[in-house]
This record gives structure tokens, sequence and C-alpha cells, in this order.
């Protein structure tokens, strides 16, 4: 007899202030399958949050009204929000050293490839049984 597998797709929110950019991210991650929300800042993402709970979450650094910091922060405050994988993305080195110190699973340095950001999405979502290492450890340089 063989193990039931979840077919539910990983839903994944998208977080940036460029419509554009945000846009290109959701369409590309709707082709390889997931299911996605997207806000325009952090402000908006806690309210998607509160209504549906991403199984991980790329992040643009630097935006107006709630910056990636500040989400990183009231994210690692709420209970479930806590635990979800979050890839950030800034052209700023010293945005995503932030971010590293506030606990992203992963960073990319823009512009990149979009294929380096799908591989990193898969090894987050991607179940390991067999690797005694967590997600955290998993930071690309």
């Amino acid at each position: 007899m063989q193990p039931t597998i979840n077919r539910q797709k990983p839903r994944i929110l998208v977080v940036d202030d460029h419509s554009a950019i945000r846009q290109l991210l959701v369409q590309v991650l709707q082709e390889e399958g997931y299911d996605t929300d997207d806000a325009g800042d952090g402000h908006e993402a806690l309210r998607h949050m509160a209504r549906r709970q991403p199984d991980l979450i790329v992040l643009d650094m630097m935006m107006p009204g709630m910056d990636g910091c500040t989400f990183l922060q009231e994210l690692r405050k709420q209970g479930p929000g806590a635990t979800i994988p979050v890839i950030a993305m800034s052209a700023a080195d010293s945005m995503l050293a932030q971010a590293v110190q506030l606990g992203v699973q992963n960073h990319l340095k823009k512009p990149f490839e979009l294929n380096v950001l799908l591989n990193a999405i898969g090894m987050l979502l991607r179940p390991w049984p067999e690797h005694p290492f967590t997600a955290s450890q998993l930071t690309m340089a």
C-alpha cells in the first residue's frame, strides 16, 4: 500500500511594492504550479496572512509604508507566522544583512535569475526527512 500524498499546492505570498515585479513573480510561480497571493507592502501582506497563512513568503525588503524589516519583526511576533520560511529580495546588501539578522531562510540580491528564486523556493518547500538540517541552514550567500 502506498502512502497518501497531500496534493494541495503550496501557497506563496509575494510582497513587493513594484507591481510589474510582483505580477511577473506571481505569473511564474503559478506556471510552476504554486498557489499565490500578493501584496504591495507589509501592511497588506499581514492582512492577507490574517485570512490565509502562506507556506512561504517572497519579500522585497525596500518598500514604502511597512518595509521588509518591519514586516519580519511583526511576522515573528505572530504565533503561526513565526515559522513561515521567508526569502528576502533587495538590491541593497545592507537590507539583506538585516534580513538575515531577522531570521530569513534565504536571500537574493536583485537583479537575480528566476531559476535561482525557483530553486530556493523548491529547497525550502521540499520535505527533507533524510537530512538532519533545518530550513534556516539553507541560506544562500
